[in-house]
């Protein structure tokens, strides 16, 4: 049976005020946040990435997400491909 390391991949919390947010995730969890350079008008911050499961994910303060009404974005691993996951979904249900 094939595994992967881990089903999520990524994922992206929507912020209003990504300063803000930063401020309160690094207080609760204890940890440092880096800043990620903008891309396509989207402000992030991204989580410490632990490098055993290569599983991170990042703050988004963008246009396209808003905090509350969106939720976060998860993004699922599909390796070593994505035609293996699509050939599983009709036998799945989907």
């Amino acid at each position: 049976m094939e595994k992967n390391a881990n089903a999520l991949n990524w994922f992206e919390i929507p912020a209003a005020d990504i300063n803000r947010a930063k401020t309160f995730y690094e207080a609760i969890f204890n940890t440092k946040m880096e800043d990620v350079a903008e891309n396509m008008g989207m402000k992030m911050a991204s989580f410490p990435v632990d490098m055993t499961t290569k599983v991170s994910g990042s703050l988004t303060e963008s246009p396209m997400h808003k905090p509350s009404q969106d939720g976060a974005v998860v993004y699922l691993n599909a390796n070593p491909s994505i035609q293996t996951i699509l050939d599983r979904i009709d036998t799945a249900g989907g």
